[in-house]
């Protein structure tokens, strides 16, 4: 029975690290990151270009108790600090992730996902960021949109901004592609009254994890 306890209470992990948020509204924010094994999105659009192809691979890392990764965040960003979840796709994780979330908000860290929003979730995070990879995603509101430009128009905007329900709208280029075609598109829209914002990955700028 206790190594059945214990069992439940492990995630698979593939990576940890203390690092800047590089994207979003919460940019330059310290936080704990936990990159889960496994991503269930095979119809994703940047698959084959994927930047953690590594966490593609449910079998990836290593099971990890919930408790350690919480005892290690707090060390590395305190106990008010932001303990970030991301994949792979987190939410293929979703029993054990429950675990760790209950945990983080036991010790008082606040929580950051991210997602593709390829599944839906009843589990509460103090911020959520969704990322789509496709065009199927279901997870249709949250704290910001962040969508990775690999050709949208104008109208594509503007229709997913009207569809969903977030409080922050992002458009960011897909890294190696010109930067100022995606910020054109970023200044149209507001010229059109939508809500995109342009982000970017600048934790690679800044040469940083």
């Amino acid at each position: 029975m206790t190594t059945t306890k214990q069992e439940g209470k492990q995630i698979r992990v593939l990576d940890e690290f203390a690092t800047l948020q590089g994207t979003g509204h919460l940019v330059g924010t310290r936080q704990y990151f936990v990159r889960l094994a496994g991503c269930s999105v095979t119809d994703c659009r940047i698959r084959s270009v994927c930047d953690e192809a590594g966490a593609l691979n449910p079998r990836a890392g290593e099971c990890v108790d919930h408790r350690r990764i919480v005892r290690d965040a707090r060390r590395e960003v305190g106990a008010n600090g932001w303990l970030h979840v991301t994949g792979g796709e987190p939410l293929d994780q979703q029993d054990a992730l429950a675990d760790l979330l209950h945990e983080a908000r036991r010790c008082g860290l606040r929580t950051h996902l991210q997602t593709s929003g390829a599944r839906t979730t009843e589990l509460e995070f103090d911020w959520t960021t969704v990322s789509p990879k496709s065009d199927d995603y279901r997870l249709t509101s949250g704290s910001e949109l962040v969508l990775v430009d690999t050709g949208f128009e104008l109208e594509d905007l503007r229709v997913i901004a009207r569809d969903t329900r977030f409080l922050h709208y992002f458009l960011q280029p897909l890294w190696g592609d010109e930067a100022a075609v995606t910020a054109a598109k970023v200044c149209t829209a507001a010229k059109c009254g939508l809500p995109w914002r342009l982000t970017d990955q600048m934790h690679k700028r800044w040469a940083i994890r």
